[in-house]
């Protein structure tokens, strides 16, 4: 579980990675839903808008480091058992950690006894930190037995969470795709790509044939009072099948008719990862800092003009996650991944990118943990003169709208504020060496 920081990384792959983990914080919580800039909403059905780089960038990411960390992974080892154990040990991980987010419904503690189990952590965890600092002698040796002990409690913290009661769960309702969830799947497929097809051209005949089964369940099923090949948000097939297997009740509420990380929808996801995978094969073949950056350069604005391209035929939509769609977001990814390079690796230009740095390499630790806290926060009441509101709309309109007024900006200034705190935390956590790989 615990990350190594001792081998050589791309530094601009991490800043890339902190750049997207924080434009996902930052579209994901603003102060109020009601005023939002359009730019940082996601197209409400075909086109796109900047939010609508975030997810795919990172899919794509996640592609580019596993041409570095699980191909060596695969090479190392002769008995590839213990490369499944390493894949499916993660896949379970993401994908329950993205139940447990989904699962949030009541909280049934006060804000009283929630501060005093707080406090009681803060305790608990600034004695664990007194006991490494005069127990092992070394940073490096504190570090390696901090990971170990933050990840390894990780599941027995949500465990007994649920079983003290302090949230209520409602499985019958709880929504079962999700973000971390399509994460899990994505690494999961490209990661047996990597495993049973060695070759790039297998590689490549699996990726075409999981689009050709998206394609041919989106023109060919005859959805129920729609018919074939309707692609508006009430009768695409995607939704049909979502509605058909997961039942309305655990879909996004958002629509309870389809799920924008639904079952179909997964499939040319896979592709946004199998495109960065391609990108960190070049990084991998290449050693020559202009070849890799000229390579990504033209393979970067061929997927951009190719999505663009293939646009009037299927449209680019990130509710259906179409093809055309990965496409279009992967030569996004590889021309910002190109800029980062080139900023980072070839001019030295590093001081900008050091806070992404330092989120980025603990990506998915912070993005969980921020989803946590956010949803604790809404799940926590005060009392006020008007009646009970959550924690997080009390710290909005009390602090921010009342100086700012209720606005854009006003609801900007909150998320990027938000923003700050979980940079702050990756800082905290680079500091003290702590790398959480999930």
């Amino acid at each position: 579980m615990a990350d190594t920081t001792k081998k050589q990384r791309l530094i601009s792959l991490d800043a890339f990675r902190g750049l997207t983990i924080a434009g996902m914080m930052l579209v994901n919580y603003p102060g109020s839903w009601s005023h939002v800039y359009r730019p940082l909403l996601h197209a409400e059905w075909n086109g796109w808008t900047p939010t609508d780089w975030i997810f795919p960038f990172f899919l794509f990411i996640m592609g580019v480091a596993m041409a570095l960390s699980l191909r060596v992974r695969i090479e190392a080892v002769e008995n590839k058992a213990a490369v499944w154990v390493k894949i499916l040990k993660r896949t379970l991980l993401l994908f329950g950690l993205g139940l447990v987010l989904s699962a949030f419904r009541t909280y049934d503690v006060s804000l009283t006894r929630f501060l005093i189990i707080a406090l009681v952590l803060i305790v608990l965890g600034g004695s664990v930190l007194l006991y490494l600092r005069f127990r092992y002698q070394t940073p490096d040796e504190r570090s390696a037995v901090a990971q170990s002990m933050v990840s390894g409690s990780i599941p027995f913290v949500i465990i007994g969470i649920v079983l003290a009661g302090f949230y209520s769960f409602n499985f019958e309702t709880v929504r079962i795709p999700g973000v971390l969830q399509r994460i899990a799947l994505c690494y999961l497929v490209v990661s047996a790509m990597m495993v049973l097809l060695p070759r790039s051209r297998d590689q490549w005949i699996a990726m075409s044939g999981l689009i050709v089964v998206y394609l041919a369940i989106m023109y060919l099923l005859d959805v129920p009072g729609h018919g074939r090949g309707v692609w508006t948000p009430e009768g695409h097939a995607s939704g049909y099948i979502d509605r058909l297997v997961l039942g309305e009740v655990h879909l996004w509420s958002g629509t309870k008719i389809y799920d924008p990380e639904g079952i179909v929808t997964t499939l040319p996801a896979v592709l946004s990862t199998f495109l960065g995978l391609q990108f960190g094969k070049v990084l991998v073949r290449e050693a020559d800092h202009k070849e890799r950056l000229f390579q990504w350069l033209a393979l970067g604005s061929f997927l951009t003009v190719l999505g663009v391209t293939l646009d009037f035929i299927i449209p680019i939509n990130k509710q259906l996650w179409t093809p055309t769609y990965s496409i279009f977001m992967a030569g996004f990814g590889g021309l910002f991944l190109a800029g980062c390079y080139w900023l980072i690796e070839i001019k030295g230009r590093k001081t900008w990118a050091k806070p992404f740095v330092m989120i980025g390499m603990n990506p998915l630790f912070i993005f969980w943990l921020s989803g946590f806290l956010v949803r604790n926060l809404f799940l926590l009441k005060v009392t006020t003169a008007t009646g009970e509101v959550a924690v997080w709309s009390w710290l909005y309109t009390g602090g921010y709208a009342a100086l700012l007024g209720t606005s854009k900006f006003s609801s900007l200034a909150f998320a990027l504020t938000n923003v700050a705190f979980w940079l702050l935390v990756g800082w905290f956590m680079y500091r003290r060496r702590w790398f959480i790989k999930i």
